[in-house]
């Protein structure tokens, strides 16, 4: 409703403008893949109502632990070559298993006629985007109309740290430990609209929702306090 609602009245929403934070990472990764089938119907409607909503796309970020998904925009592409090259073993750290339009399943796979390959994660420019490998698909790979473009837009979401930084999603999914990185990456500041200058240059997120909030009742909480007085002040104007 807030994105929405800052288009309808002309204000920028360039970088966060919700924060979603959960304690638990298994919470997180639940939730993210039902918000990111949210954003998809967003994002289906701006293209139907893009003189009231706009060219820009709205987009959904995952931030989590490099245990569930990659940091670093190379690794992630190493990831994907070890994928293709042993489906079996090779561990999925993309988090998304199905397009969350269409359902299409995502994954690497191996056959006796088609060998081994990767659906839903494709490396482009440096990095690994989604794209659903189903051309009916409204974010899938095109269709065979000559005149069609040949890749419609990837899926409206990220989960690799440098892309998050570089482009700050509408909609930041992340686990309250990962803000202690703050003391030690100066550049997460691109999630509050400062850039790496120290100046403001965009709004900051406009809402914290804070969910699975008793589970921080706890020394959890004590940790989560320390830095929570920080983000609080990066999130003022």
């Amino acid at each position: 409703f807030l994105l929405f609602y800052r288009r309808l009245v002309g204000k920028s929403d360039e970088g966060v403008s919700v924060l979603m934070r959960y304690t638990l990472r298994l919470l997180t990764a639940q939730q993210f893949e039902r918000a990111t089938t949210l954003f998809c119907a967003m994002e289906f409607i701006r293209r139907q109502q893009s003189q009231l909503l706009g060219q820009q796309r709205f987009n959904i970020g995952l931030w989590v632990g490099l245990a569930a998904s990659p940091n670093k925009r190379d690794e992630a592409v190493k990831q994907l070559g070890r994928m293709m090259e042993d489906p079996d073993s090779a561990e999925n750290p993309f988090i998304l298993r199905r397009c969350p339009w269409c359902a299409a399943k995502f994954g690497s796979f191996r056959t006796e006629k088609a060998g081994n390959y990767v659906l839903g994660y494709v490396s482009e420019e440096g990095t690994v985007k989604f794209r659903c490998p189903d051309s009916e698909c409204d974010f899938g790979v095109g269709d065979d109309d000559p005149l069609a473009p040949r890749i419609n837009d990837p899926l409206p979401v990220s989960v690799i740290d440098e892309d998050l930084i570089d482009r700050p999603p509408n909609l930041l999914v992340a686990t309250v430990d990962k803000f202690a990185i703050l003391a030690w990456k100066p550049e997460i500041r691109s999630f509050f609209g400062i850039n790496s200058q120290g100046e403001r240059v965009g709004d900051p997120p406009s809402l914290i929702i804070q969910d699975e909030l008793h589970l921080i009742s706890g020394p959890l909480g004590t940790i989560v306090g320390a830095y929570e007085t920080v983000v609080d002040e990066l999130c003022s104007q």
